[in-house]
């Protein structure tokens, strides 16, 4: 994988949002990941997993 550093910055508007939590598209509501390595790393692998046409898109 390829990997090119930006120089564009993101901020959190933290007027607009209070929490919210962030859940694959196979976590099932309120389940919890036995470690957050285990969590990041499933991330990691699905962010991973996204086709370059989809990346462009977003």
């Amino acid at each position: 994988m390829n990997v090119k550093r930006s120089t564009v910055v993101l901020h959190p508007d933290r007027t607009r949002v209070l929490l919210r939590p962030f859940l694959l598209a196979n976590d099932s509501p309120g389940a919890t990941p036995a470690t957050s390595k285990d969590r990041a790393l499933r991330i990691y692998a699905s962010v991973g997993a996204l086709p370059e046409s989809e990346v462009r898109a977003l």
